[in-house]
């Protein structure tokens, strides 16, 4: 929790950035060229820009609106007193560790998402985006 969480989490992030910077089979650090964009089943062809536009437009409204019912829902206000006063929020019976892993897993997927479609729009994956100053 606090520093120990930021310092550990950084840790990781630094020991993925040189594993995938190490890995010659995938480009090392000059990256890895995506020669086939992503395909869902056929369904949508994100060859094509106007396609990819709106599917990336959907997965921002989406994840707006995702966000917007979390933050107005019963969890969200959990989070939020979390967030000011946690040992009242365990006092009144809500395990709060419970809850910020499900945030952490919520903010990865988000991120996991907006990672692969940058990697279709830029056509190339770099571990430059995984080093410290980037991410």
């Amino acid at each position: 929790r606090g520093v120990y969480f930021i310092m550990i989490t950084l840790a990781f992030a630094q020991m993925a950035y040189y594993i995938a910077s190490g890995l010659s089979r995938y480009g090392g650090d000059d990256g890895l060229t995506v020669y086939k964009r992503s395909d869902f089943a056929g369904l949508i062809n994100l060859s094509d820009r106007n396609q990819f536009y709106y599917l990336c437009l959907a997965c921002l409204f989406g994840g707006l609106y995702l966000i917007w019912r979390i933050v107005n829902s019963r969890f969200g206000l959990v989070v939020q007193g979390v967030r000011s006063n946690e040992q009242r929020m365990q006092a009144i019976g809500f395990h709060a560790n419970r809850y910020r892993l499900v945030c952490f897993v919520i903010s990865g997927t988000i991120c996991g998402l907006a990672g692969a479609l940058l990697a279709n729009n830029t056509d190339f994956v770099s571990p430059a985006v995984m080093y410290w100053t980037r991410s």
